[in-house]
């Protein structure tokens, strides 16, 4: 037998034991997580839109389309993959803070669902939700890119 047959047995072994110990999420798994959070923030930058009026108005309901866009793509996918519709729980509201320390929490939490998504999409062996994934992390970073110039402009 050469490497690479003992690679794969041993790499499909330990995804199977991953499995069984529930180490591993399977992408139906993951995408529920992902849905849940997307509505969640969808449902915080609308709050923090309708709280605030002009440029914060404008911007918030921007991140609050691009949120509810990935939320429905991947519940599409997650009904794709498992016949199966999804709906997270209602999200946790807004905490009353000063928008300075919101924008800071949202940087940290856009931050890590850029970074999550393209853990995810290496993770993942379907090519199309990869590349769901690739898209959502780039407009997360966008959305870092908007919390950095609508803090700038409060503080």
């Amino acid at each position: 037998m050469d490497n690479n047959g003992i690679f794969y047995t041993q790499k499909k072994f330990d995804e199977v034991w991953d499995r069984v110990a529930g180490k591993s999420n399977t992408d139906a798994d993951t995408l529920k997580t992902l849905m849940g959070y997307e509505y969640t923030d969808y449902n915080i930058y609308k709050a923090l839109a309708q709280k605030n009026t002009g440029a914060l108005r404008m911007r918030f309901s921007e991140m609050a389309n691009d949120e509810l866009r990935h939320f429905k793509t991947l519940r599409a996918r997650y009904f794709i993959l498992t016949g199966k519709t999804y709906t997270p729980e209602k999200p946790q509201t807004v905490k009353a803070s000063s928008i300075a320390e919101i924008l800071r929490e949202r940087y940290g939490i856009e931050q890590e669902a850029a970074a999550g998504y393209l853990k995810a999409a290496e993770e993942t062996k379907l090519q199309d939700i990869a590349e769901i994934y690739r898209a959502n992390a780039a407009d997360e970073q966008k959305h870092m890119r908007i919390v950095t110039e609508l803090l700038g402009n409060v503080l």
